[in-house]
This record gives structure tokens, C-alpha cells and sequence, in this order.
């Protein structure tokens, strides 16, 4: 139930929706995995009509001619056969024959078999769908923490950075030493370092 897997709408963000049906729609194994479940609901139901008895219907005719026994050659030369001593003749016939092969056991293992075939292509289904809500979800949030980071970083550069300036006027007019400069110097390279990592991880 799509609907109740949905526990990431309750972010209420466009895009990580979109994502999350934009795999559901384009995902291979997503694809395949439904597939071997309707193949599965097909043999099921081809087993379910096990049940159902068959009937052959069946149908034939002929025509042709019969002797007639009652003709008498009264002439003293044979007379060659001809439709005067031939009778017309013609038939048909129809019929249904019921036909049910049963063997209880059989159908009823077979019956079992499909049914748990067709439960295991259902949670397989289910399985590919909660993983490509988690790795979208989780590779969504991981870009949205990249994305903070960056910023925070960002600002944190520039107020380091502002900081320097109001460090060195101090170090210019004698009232600190230059360890403490250097100490900012390196804390600015290290967020300076940061920033292409993070860039790189989005």
C-alpha cells in the first residue's frame, strides 16, 4: 500500500516527491519485479481454473449414394450402373462431451505453490519499493545537509575572515601577538579546505 509507505510526504516537499515517483516510474528492477508478480497472478489463476471441467463439442456430416437392392435387371445385357440403381444418402451428427480430469492432491499442492509464489513476488515487490524510497530519501537528506554545510561554512569563512581584519589591527597597534593571527590564519585555511570537499559531495 503505496499510501501508507508514503511517510515521506509528510515533509511536504515537491521535489523530494518528484524524485521518489520519478524511481518508481523509471527504476529497472521496480519494472521486472512487478513483472514476475502479474506472472505469478497468471499461473495462479491458470491453477484456480484447474477446477473448471472442459467440454468438446464435435460435429460431422456425409453424403453419398447406396446401392439400391430392389432394382432387377430384367434384360438379357448387363446394364452398366447408373443413378437408377443408386440410392442419394446423407447424415449429420453433433454432440458435447464433457471431459474433467481430477487429481485432488495434485490440484490442491499446485494451488498452494502458486499461492506462495505469488505472496513472494509481492514482498519481493515490496522490498524493491522500500529500497528506492530509502536510497532516494536518504541520498535526498544527504544533499540537503551538503547544501547546509556549504552555507555554514560559507558564513563561518566570512566571519573569520572579518575577524582577521579586526585580529591584525590589534597585532598592528601592539596589543596581541602574531601566534594569534597565525592561529586564524590556519582555522581560515582549514574552512577554505572544507568548502571544495563539500561542493564536491553535491
Amino acid at each position: 500500500n503505496i499510501a501508507e509507505m508514503a511517510w515521506w510526504r509528510k515533509f511536504n516537499d515537491p521535489q523530494l516527491n518528484g524524485l521518489i515517483e520519478s524511481a518508481f516510474a523509471n527504476n529497472n528492477n521496480l519494472q521486472m519485479a512487478m513483472g514476475n508478480m502479474l506472472q505469478a497472478q497468471a499461473q495462479l489463476g491458470k491453477v484456480n481454473m484447474g477446477w473448471v471441467p472442459t467440454a468438446n463439442i464435435g460435429a460431422g456430416g456425409a453424403i453419398g449414394q447406396m446401392f439400391d437392392g430392389s432394382f432387377t435387371n430384367h434384360s438379357s445385357n448387363p446394364i452398366p450402373s447408373t443413378s437408377n440403381n443408386f440410392n442419394n444418402f446423407n447424415s449429420y451428427g453433433y454432440g458435447i462431451m464433457p471431459s474433467y480430469t481430477l487429481n485432488v492432491f495434485e490440484q490442491i499442492k499446485q494451488g498452494e505453490i502458486a499461492t506462495l509464489n505469488l505472496a513472494m513476488q509481492q514482498q519481493a515487490v515490496y522490498a524493491v519499493r522500500l529500497g528506492i524510497i530509502s536510497q532516494v530519501s536518504s541520498s535526498y537528506f544527504a544533499l540537503l545537509g551538503f547544501h547546509r554545510q556549504l552555507e555554514i561554512q560559507e558564513e563561518t569563512l566570512r566571519d573569520a575572515e572579518e575577524l582577521r581584519k579586526l585580529t591584525l589591527i590589534q597585532y598592528e597597534k601592539g596589543s596581541i601577538s602574531d601566534l594569534k593571527v597565525s592561529a586564524l590564519d590556519q582555522y581560515i585555511a582549514t574552512i577554505k579546505a572544507n568548502i571544495p570537499i563539500l561542493k564536491t559531495n553535491i
